[in-house]
């Protein structure tokens, strides 16, 4: 009864690992949601999508104009934090992803 137990549990941890192994890597273009990477969306969509970054960047800095008038962050951080989303913007990778995280668990 031990031995086929141990049998089971290996088999089981190997199934695991194996499939642990397998799982395909995201932050390389594709989007498992939708099937398609940023290169294939049309010049309207692309429009579109910037757009929305330049949305997302003017909401931004409201919110980071508000932090400080709140006292919550110095206007040398909001600075600095404007200029990163900026380049951002210029190099066209702002608000890809989930919670615009390039690479991590979004998409593009």
């Amino acid at each position: 009864m031990k031995k086929a137990s141990l049998i089971i549990m290996v088999a089981f941890l190997v199934s695991f690992a194996g499939s642990a192994f397998a799982a395909p890597a995201l932050g390389n273009g594709y989007c498992p949601y939708y099937g398609q990477n940023y290169n294939n969306l049309t010049d309207d969509q692309k429009a579109q999508m910037a757009a929305w970054q330049q949305q997302m960047l003017e909401q931004k800095k409201q919110m980071l104009s508000q932090q400080v008038q709140w006292g919550w962050i110095t206007q040398a951080q909001a600075d600095q934090q404007i200029t990163w989303m900026e380049q951002q913007v210029t190099n066209g990778t702002y608000g890809h992803g989930m919670m615009g995280m390039r690479g991590g668990m979004g998409c593009w």
